[in-house]
């Protein structure tokens, strides 16, 4: 290839980039007027928003009136923007600063996770939890950028200088926990992460990771002392820690329908069934199907992965748990796929423990969203979609992704029923 067709190359990327990334603002910019506040922009989000912007942080934090059951941070820097601009907040603002956060982790994909890939790109921008939360005042891409900084720190560790990377390993790391609880498990794999990385051998460096580990959970400890628990006071039975069985038949599901091209395109080229992961997931799919709802409660599962079962097998439950055991088949060699990952590097080793700590983390939780394993199902966008050489799977995956998310976002705004 010449120099020429490379920078042709090259330029064709951005400028492709860029078409996306103007389709996304323009794509938010047009439907974020569209519909007033959710119910949960209501009654939770958009209240706390006002109160950090019209009282001192610390006294809302620790108040008795603290309204949400996320962590603080994104509402602390939203009114900080807003205060920036001299504008007070209404929910129309705010989920324009949810989309400028959505944006930045676009750039951050394409130029640091997919080195330019835009098919790629495509397949994890245009999931439909990433684009509802660039477009309603949810959480969920907060905690993503954070944790996107804080993978790509580990990435590039060697292009900067060491003290850096501990300050901003353990700020991005902080960061992305008191954006959501969820990311509490980040220290853990960061340690189990160094750990394998470093031969299972205890040394020096080991102990920094284990230092840096000790000092990000310093704030939030306190945070969740002061709470009462992992969520305010006012919150804490919102989502009790309880096993709940159903959830490993929902948590390898979702896994499942998310990578199902990847696996598919792995299974069809090892051309063999695993009888014994089959077995297990018609057991799980029979035995251990959680139950669809629009809420969340124990036993139920809110979002598009059982949407789509239930649809596709009829409203039967037979036609369900089948469909079910497919999916939750199709999930565990997606976790499989995961952990035969040879590549080396803390920051893929950090990323495989996560993994499966998520995953551990999703079972213990009694009241599950399929929105709330979007950080596990990012990670498996990152780990796996490298990973697919035929790039007619990439094509058509990201055709279909880009297709799913448009309806998504246009049915959320104009069906009440959306989830």
């Amino acid at each position: 290839m010449t120099r020429a067709e490379i920078f042709s190359s090259s330029s064709q990327k951005v400028i492709g980039f860029l078409l996306i990334t103007g389709f996304l603002l323009a794509l938010g910019l047009y439907y974020i007027p569209q519909r007033d506040a959710f119910s949960d922009e209501n009654e939770f989000h958009l209240p706390l928003a006002k109160q950090f912007y019209y009282s001192p942080a610390m006294q809302v934090i620790l108040g008795e009136h603290y309204g949400a059951a996320n962590t603080p941070l994104p509402y602390i820097i939203s009114v900080s923007v807003l205060k920036i601009f001299g504008a007070e907040p209404d929910i129309y603002k705010l989920r324009i600063i949810n989309l400028f956060v959505y944006l930045v982790i676009v750039v951050l994909l394409f130029y640091g996770c997919f080195q330019r890939d835009l098919w790629m790109l495509v397949i994890v921008a245009f999931n439909v939890y990433l684009l509802k939360s660039a477009v309603v005042y949810y959480m969920t891409d907060w905690g993503i950028l954070f944790f996107c900084c804080f993978l790509l720190i580990l990435k590039y560790k060697d292009d900067l200088p060491k003290p850096l990377v501990f300050s901003l390993v353990i700020l991005s790391c902080l960061f992305a926990i008191m954006s959501q609880q969820f990311y509490m498990i980040l220290p853990v794999a960061l340690l189990l992460g160094a750990f394998a990385e470093n031969g299972y051998r205890i040394n020096k460096k080991l102990i920094l990771y284990a230092f840096a580990s000790l000092l990000i959970i310093v704030l939030p400890v306190f945070l969740f002392v002061q709470w009462g628990g992992m969520t305010h006071r006012n919150f804490n039975g919102y989502n009790p820690i309880a096993f709940a069985p159903t959830n490993i038949t929902a948590i390898l599901a979702i896994v499942g329908f998310s990578l199902s091209p990847f696996t598919l395109y792995k299974l069809t080229q090892e051309k063999k069934v695993y009888w014994i992961v089959a077995i297990f997931a018609l057991v799980c799919g029979l035995f251990l199907t959680p139950r669809y709802d629009h809420y969340m409660y124990e036993g139920a599962i809110v979002g598009i992965t059982f949407r789509f079962i239930d649809t596709i097998s009829m409203h039967t439950v037979f036609g369900t748990k089948l469909v079910t055991s497919v999916f939750v088949y199709l999930g565990i060699l997606t976790l499989r796929e995961v952990a035969l990952v040879q590549e080396k590097g803390i920051g893929m080793r950090v990323m495989q423990s996560a993994v499966f700590l998520f995953a551990i983390l999703y079972v213990f939780t009694s009241h599950i969203g399929e929105r709330h394993m979007i950080p596990m199902t990012f990670l498996l966008y990152l780990i796996l979609l490298p990973r697919i050489t035929n790039k007619k799977i990439l094509y058509i995956w990201a055709a279909v992704q880009f297709v799913f998310g448009i309806i998504y976002v246009n049915h959320l705004f104009h069906d009440l029923s959306i989830i």
